[in-house]
């Protein structure tokens, strides 16, 4: 019993003389990441984690198309007093077409701002592809339409199951092919649409 309390006594002095205990020794807050990304129906996902939120009062997205001039889409309450670790997230739906520059703004109840460094990520746009017929007979034509949302150039790659490549064309942002498949033996066969920034996929049915 007397070593408990001559161990707690020192600890207890220890604490005090480092300032441990302190009343107001609060952490600043960090901004530990914040990033932008792409993700599905043309919307982009931006996603930040913090530490040390012990005077924080709430964050603010803004979005540029240049860099230079930058407008606020978002604000979101910060959680309060919490030295943890925190993620948060926001996602802009209607992202402009092209480049999109994106920052934090973080303001704290004293009234300071954090400006976090700047996200460029480019907006993929409503893209699609579609095959018709499928299952497609292959003593006819298959007919291929797509949309690249960038307006950047697509290619259209066709393989066999064994990963073989059986066609490859260039196109612009969008349009229709026509391809005669009469020499393609029957089976399943994968469409690759790519834009230079993601890749839609699609499966394919020859038959006799």
């Amino acid at each position: 019993m007397k070593t408990w309390v001559i161990y707690c006594f020192c600890l207890i002095t220890c604490l005090a003389k480092t300032g441990s205990t302190q009343a107001g020794s609060v952490l600043p807050l960090r901004l530990l990441s914040f990033i932008a990304k792409n993700i599905k129906e043309n919307s982009i996902l931006l996603e930040w984690r913090t530490i040390g939120e012990n005077n924080t009062d709430y964050f603010s997205i803004e979005q540029s198309t240049n860099g230079i001039t930058f407008t606020k889409i978002a604000s979101i309450k910060a959680s309060g007093i919490n030295p943890l670790n925190r993620y948060y997230s926001f996602t802009d739906r209607k992202p402009s077409t092209g480049n999109n520059y994106y920052r934090l703004m973080m303001y704290d109840l004293d009234g300071s701002i954090k400006i976090s460094a700047t996200q460029l990520i480019k907006a993929e746009g409503v893209r699609y592809l579609s095959v018709f017929p499928n299952p497609v007979n292959n003593s006819s034509n298959l007919n291929i339409y797509w949309k690249s949302g960038t307006g950047e150039p697509a290619s259209i790659t066709i393989h066999e199951l064994t990963g073989k490549q059986i066609y490859e064309g260039k196109f612009g942002a969008s349009g229709r092919a026509v391809i005669p498949i009469s020499n393609w033996p029957s089976g399943i066969y994968s469409i690759t649409l790519d834009n230079g920034y993601r890749k839609e996929f699609s499966k394919l049915i020859v038959c006799q």
